[in-house]
């Protein structure tokens, strides 16, 4: 009885300390500085300057590379891969704050950043496979359904990789609500309180997300699929 009662009295605890750790996070987050506002946009100006000098420079250096880099969709190309790496440090700078985020939000704003930024990737490989069709040398087959493929393949990876880590949060969070508030049955006192205090603490933990939060994921879960069909639509040589 001692044991089951210091064992309440611990799991007491860490949810208090669960609980007023979000709860302070949301009441009073953390600004960032102007510094480091600073250092982010210097940062993103010198990665967009690296991009462009991997992409841009001597891209003239011979008569082949001449012919391929002086279409319209290269400069697509270019332009979106440009813009992708001077995004990298906002992405670190995402997952550095979300080290400081508990529970479906640290999880949420993942999805969010990593999902993003993968479409991204696959709008660039559309973009490529257009600046290649552009190519008056290149003679090679490079038919859509590569992109679509490759656009499918990268969804998938994000639900293999999103999906386990949403289904174990929902279980540890429903065992938390069953060890700290058991059911009552109907008729017992007190059990209308409790299933309102279920809720109340399932609404705490974000055992169940709103429909933003489902269509969102579900957007940038289908995400890459997405980019991939957007990219048939990107400017391209005429047929």
């Amino acid at each position: 009885m001692a044991s089951r009662r210091r064992g309440s009295l611990e799991l007491d605890g860490a949810l208090e300390g669960a609980g007023e750790h979000p709860a302070r996070i949301r009441r009073a987050p953390r600004a960032r500085s102007a510094p480091a506002d600073w250092r982010l946009a210097v940062l993103t100006l010198l990665f967009a300057a690296f991009g462009a000098g991997l992409i841009l420079i001597l891209d003239d250096a011979t008569a082949r590379s001449r012919v391929y880099t002086s279409t319209p969709e290269f400069k697509v190309w270019a332009t979106l891969t440009i813009c992708l790496i001077a995004a990298l440090p906002t992405v670190w700078r995402v997952g550095i704050d979300l080290l400081r985020l508990l529970l479906r939000e640290c999880l949420l704003s993942a999805l969010t950043t990593v999902g993003l930024l993968v479409s991204a990737g696959v709008l660039l490989t559309g973009a490529q496979r257009q600046a290649a069709l552009a190519d008056a040398k290149f003679t090679a087959p490079y038919p859509s359904a590569y992109v679509l493929i490759w656009g499918l393949a990268f969804s998938g990876l994000l639900v293999v990789n999103f999906l386990p880590a949403f289904r174990r949060l929902s279980r540890l969070a429903n065992a938390t609500i069953d060890a700290m508030l058991p059911v009552l049955p109907p008729g017992a006192d007190g059990w209308q309180d409790r299933l309102q205090e279920r809720n109340d603490l399932a609404g705490l933990l974000q055992v169940t997300g709103g429909v933003k939060d489902v269509l969102t994921s579900a957007v940038l879960v289908a995400g890459p699929l997405i980019s991939s069909a957007f990219s048939m639509f990107l400017p391209g040589p005429p047929s």
